[in-house]
């Protein structure tokens, strides 16, 4: 089972805010780099580049991941350069399927890795609460998902030595910007929330993340709570109710 790495959870993390940064190199650097061994694998300790490795326009050696991100209307996918937090290539997206069960969103999410030509660290995020690699919930997906080990409903459409880790994509989306944005350096309380077809959030005390908060599914009066249906602000029309 893969272990938690922040760098390399960071893949799937950085792509989830940034989907929308230019990119400094195309997809064919991308898979050149990979095939001549030039991404690093992560680790606790920093490694250095294989050899015939290459490094940036500033001579800094370029650690990648890929990050795909699973959403109730997308599959999104793109490499990043960890080390600055940037796309390295366009992202590449696909429609989630309908029902979105899990061989079918696994093939959409092989089939991203596959667009790259990617061999390398890769990181997925979902819209749910992982534990230890396992789906506890699973919003806006099909209720198969729940219970299931994602890295091993991954494995068959990654192929051998892909195994990514998992994380909840709004955990995911919050762990990038205190790494590489509004968060960074920042002491107490942050709380990071993302709209989209649902709403997410991600809380953070001093930097550190408290996993898999979810407010948007807290239960109000019987419903969730991004589910409730807010009343209009009452309009003054100059006309006074009352005895």
């Amino acid at each position: 089972m893969p272990t938690w790495n922040d760098e390399l959870v960071r893949s799937a993390v950085t792509m989830k805010v940034r989907a929308c940064t230019r990119t400094t190199a195309g997809p064919h650097r991308v898979r050149m780099a990979v095939r001549r061994g030039t991404v690093e694998r992560m680790g606790t300790q920093s490694q250095s580049v294989s050899q015939g490795g290459k490094s940036d326009q500033a001579g800094r050696a370029v650690r990648a991941a890929l990050g795909i991100d699973i959403g109730g209307t997308g599959i999104k996918g793109a490499p990043v350069d960890l080390g600055a937090g940037t796309l390295m290539a366009e992202r590449y997206r696909l429609d989630t399927p309908h029902p979105a069960e899990p061989g079918a969103v696994a093939e959409a999410v092989g089939e991203v890795a596959r667009h790259f030509d990617w061999s390398g660290p890769l990181g997925v995020t979902f819209p749910g609460v992982i534990v230890d690699g396992v789906i506890h919930t699973a919003e806006n997906m099909d209720p198969e998902w729940v219970g299931r080990n994602g890295a091993e409903i991954f494995a068959p459409e990654l192929g051998p030595g892909l195994a990514p880790v998992l994380i909840n994509d709004a955990d995911a989306a919050g762990l990038a910007e205190v790494t590489h944005g509004a968060g960074r350096e920042r002491n107490g309380v942050a709380l990071m929330l993302t709209f989209g077809t649902g709403i997410r959030s991600a809380l953070f005390l001093d930097g550190r993340l408290l996993p898999n908060t979810e407010l948007g599914h807290l239960e109000i009066r019987g419903k969730d709570a991004e589910h409730l249906e807010v009343p209009p602000p009452a309009v003054a029309t100059g006309t006074r109710r009352g005895g």
